[in-house]
């Protein structure tokens, strides 16, 4: 899979605590080996195909899969 961040959310990650952005590089491998892991604890938002995993408790991501992209 190949991975594409958006403009807000590279704003977004830069202001997160070192710790949380370790807890979503981590989140973010279990997602490129397997979108069913679950430790993301995904489900489908309504939308258009959207979804949504956890970083930890406090934490989220959402995220799209189109084709062999996220």
């Amino acid at each position: 899979m190949i991975v594409h961040f958006s403009t807000g959310f590279k704003k977004q990650h830069q202001r997160l605590p070192l710790s949380q952005q370790k807890k979503f590089a981590k989140q973010l491998a279990y997602l490129m080996a397997d979108p069913r892991h679950p430790s993301l604890r995904s489900h489908k938002m309504s939308g258009a195909g959207k979804f949504e995993s956890r970083i930890d408790c406090h934490y989220r991501f959402t995220y799209i899969i189109n084709d062999n992209m996220v």
